[in-house]
């Protein structure tokens, strides 16, 4: 059987209409390598409108929040993202819930963790985790742990080059690390750590 010539030029414009599709395919996948990584967002309503967009289910939404939270920490730790959205969920979460005390706890030391497992000293950080603490210690006025970590950050963590804001977050520091030895349920080896 015969092919007849308009068959074979339909063939024909397929196979080159073909082979141009994979050459072309296979530039523009090269080219893609070349752009930077795609961006992603995490969507989250601000921490001074969170209370309003959950409809009064503030406690749900805090746990919702906290569990997208840790997954969310979790990819930045195996290298599929960053933390630069962490911050926002925790205040969100302390928004929603401030009586949430896992939060705080897990909050105030993690937010100075970065995605390669070292401790931050960079000051926006520690700076993040006292104010994390500031707010503990007024949702938990009787819990000897956030006056104590936050004294140690104000004392040992909290750096400035003037001498002056460098003396006033040690005593800071030290007048909180006070406050924690008389909480009921300190530990009694407070003042030894404290020494």
């Amino acid at each position: 059987m015969a092919i007849s010539l308009p068959h074979a030029a339909g063939v024909a414009g397929l196979v080159v209409a073909s082979l141009a599709a994979q050459a072309l395919g296979s530039a523009a996948h090269s080219a893609r390598k070349t752009w930077p990584l795609e961006e992603s967002y995490v969507t989250l309503p601000p921490a001074e409108a969170a209370r309003f967009s959950y409809l009064g289910y503030n406690e749900l939404a805090a746990d919702v929040t906290w569990s997208r939270m840790l997954v969310y920490y979790g990819t930045g730790f195996l290298g599929e993202g960053d933390f630069r959205y962490l911050g926002n969920f925790i205040d969100n979460i302390i928004e929603l819930d401030p009586n949430f005390k896992k939060v705080y706890q897990w909050a105030s030391y993690s937010i100075t963790v970065n995605e390669k497992h070292q401790v931050s000293t960079k000051k926006e950080d520690i700076q993040k985790s006292i104010s994390i603490l500031e707010k503990a210690m007024v949702a938990f006025p009787d819990e000897h742990e956030f006056f104590w970590l936050a004294g140690v950050r104000y004392f040992l963590d909290l750096k400035d080059e003037d001498p002056k804001v460098q003396r006033e977050n040690r005593e800071r520091g030290a007048d909180l690390m006070e406050q924690a030895m008389s909480k009921p349920g300190a530990p009694k080896d407070l003042a030894n750590k404290a020494a």
